[in-house]
Parts: structure tokens; C-alpha cells; sequence
């Protein structure tokens, strides 16, 4: 990504930006490639030329938006590398280490993103929530920021007709619809252990006294003993 503030060289502007933000059924039409002869390299086919002319103009193709579409249309970038099957589109979906490293960023730090980290710092966002599980919506935040961040748009409700609102519904709506659905499931735990997985809880209690109580153990533990008392008979 150009290290520059201005935006307007990502998305469609940038060759290989584009290929990450366009759905992979426009991803392949764009990229299809002649049959080389001994003589000749590759080159994009007639198809493919037409396609990505009317891709750059903010045309059509066969009649369905050329880049917003709707929001439940993935971004390519939002699978594993060449695993898309338009038979599975569950396949490889939201196995992607861009995904991975925009969690890693947000949750255990800028320092995290490429490689993870073998102990939670002390410092970060997880530590900060005490949130060390991904969920749904951590998830669902995570898109929003890796297609905002190859866009040519500043982080905003929309780019184009394409609502980042109706992509995070989207994103929920897969997990929360069937939570032991094999598919959530293990998608769910690739990214927990690409986030969490192999890292310690890094917190430095040492201040407090050994094998005493936290303040929130003690309200957690009072809670507990009024609801039990509420519920229980009274005696007479």
C-alpha cells in the first residue's frame, strides 16, 4: 500500500489493491489469460479486457454492479489465497491472513501482525478488555477496517453503494445463525488461534497480594450470593 495520506491510488487504482477488493467472480473474469502457444506468453483474453474496461469506468458486467455489488459479496481478500469454489463459497472464507492481521493489529498490537506474538504484551487492547477470544463481531470490526484500509474511501458508513452496516450484519449472520455449524465453528477457532492461539496472558499481577481477591471477583462473587438468596425460599 503507497505510504502516502492521499487514498486515491488504492482500490481500483492499484493493480494488485484491486484484485483484494473485488469479489473473486470479477477476480477471475478480469484475470482470464489466453492459451499460450510456444512462441507467446499469457495474455488477458478479449473478455477479460472488456471486463476490466467496464470494471474501471464504474460500468457493469452481464448486468450486476462491476465493483460494490451487494454487501454480502466478499471481497477476495476476505478468503484464504486461491481457495475460492464458487460451488463452497464457504470455502477458505474469512481464512485469510490479511483478515488475521488486521485482528492481530487491533487486539495484540501493530508489532503482532505479521508473525503473532508468543505472550500477550501488557499494554494492548485484549489485555485492556480482558478480551481473549475472537468472537462474531470482532471479526465483523475487522473486515470493516481491512476494506476501508484498500480503499480508496476514508473510514466511512459506506463506499459507494457498498454499506459497511449490511457487510457486518453479514458477517453475524453467518456465525449467529447456527453457532455449532462445523463451519463457524472452525472458522472461528482458525482465527483464535492465529490471534491467541499460542500466546501467553502476559498481565503483570505481581502488585497483588498473593491469593487475594480482585475487586471484581468480590462484586462477581456478592452478585452471585443475592441472586441465590432472592431465589431461595423464605424462611419463616
Amino acid at each position: 500500500i503507497p505510504r502516502t495520506e492521499s487514498k486515491s491510488n488504492r482500490g481500483l487504482n492499484h493493480p494488485m489493491l484491486r484484485n483484494a477488493i473485488i469479489p473473486w467472480p470479477i477476480r477471475i473474469q478480469i484475470n482470464e489469460l489466453t492459451t499460450p502457444t510456444d512462441d507467446s506468453e499469457p495474455t488477458p483474453t478479449p473478455a477479460a479486457k472488456k471486463a476490466l474496461k467496464a470494471l474501471m469506468k464504474g460500468k457493469t458486467i452481464e448486468k450486476k454492479p462491476a465493483l460494490t455489488g451487494a454487501s454480502d459479496a466478499w471481497p477476495s481478500c476476505f478468503y484464504a489465497e486461491n481457495s475460492f469454489n464458487p460451488d463452497d463459497p464457504e470455502n477458505g472464507l474469512f481464512c485469510s491472513q490479511f483478515i488475521l492481521r488486521v485482528l492481530r493489529h487491533t487486539w495484540t498490537t501493530p508489532s503482532s501482525a505479521i508473525d503473532g506474538c508468543t505472550k500477550i504484551p501488557k499494554i494492548c487492547h485484549a489485555n485492556g478488555h480482558r478480551q481473549f477470544k475472537v468472537t462474531p463481531r470482532m471479526l465483523g470490526y475487522a473486515c470493516a477496517q481491512a476494506r476501508t484500509m484498500i480503499s480508496t474511501s476514508e473510514w466511512t458508513e459506506k463506499d459507494g453503494s457498498y454499506k459497511y452496516d449490511k457487510m457486518f450484519d453479514n458477517v453475524l449472520a453467518l456465525f449467529e445463525a447456527d453457532e455449532t455449524d462445523p463451519w463457524a465453528v472452525e472458522t472461528l477457532e482458525w482465527l483464535q488461534n492465529g490471534v491467541f492461539g499460542v500466546a501467553d496472558d502476559d498481565s503483570d499481577d505481581s502488585g497483588d497480594e498473593e491469593g487475594a481477591e480482585s475487586p471484581a471477583t468480590r462484586v462477581r462473587k456478592r452478585r452471585a450470593a443475592r441472586r441465590a438468596a432472592a431465589s431461595s425460599p423464605s424462611s419463616e
